[in-house]
């Protein structure tokens, strides 16, 4: 079966044409399909997961559909790893006009009564601060569209 285009399955009604996006944790699941529908919609796509994460399948994937897309492994629960994620975008797209902040961490799938608390004790601080802060994201161009336009982060 042949892959239907992203320009020709009759679901892009362009709602995020020429915007640009990044989605942390892109590389499987929820943030997969993020970043598909965003670049079924027009979304210039930064795909972002950790460096082992298939995010450069992800975007390839995008791509072959018509899509634009690139992809950058980084820990965003890091500053620096964060604010290299944002330097990226900026250098290939020159803004950012959408942040999905989709990374998170799953550290083991015990039932609740097996889990180590050593584990609960790592994952639900990260659930709270895990992605790009406001401050990686305000430059110029950012700070412009956030006033002309509604403040765009998931």
């Amino acid at each position: 079966m042949a892959k239907k285009s992203y320009r020709s399955n009759g679901s892009n009604n362009g709602r995020l044409e020429r915007k640009v996006a990044i989605v942390t944790g892109a590389g499987t699941g929820i943030g997969q399909a993020i970043a598909h529908k965003f670049a079924k919609e027009g979304a210039r796509v930064v795909v972002s997961g950790l460096p082992d994460d298939p995010i450069e399948d992800v975007a390839e994937a995008i791509r072959a559909k018509g899509g634009e897309a690139i992809a950058h492994g980084a820990d965003v629960s890091d500053e620096i790893g964060a604010r290299e994620l944002v330097d990226v975008a900026l250098k290939q797209f020159k803004r950012i006009d959408v942040l999905v902040n989709n990374a998170g961490v799953f550290l083991d799938t015990a039932m609740t009564e097996d889990y180590p608390i050593e584990d609960f004790d790592r994952t639900i601080p990260d659930e709270y601060s895990f992605g790009i802060s406001d401050d990686a994201v305000r430059t110029p161009s950012f700070a412009k569209d956030t006033r002309q336009h509604r403040f765009r982060r998931l």
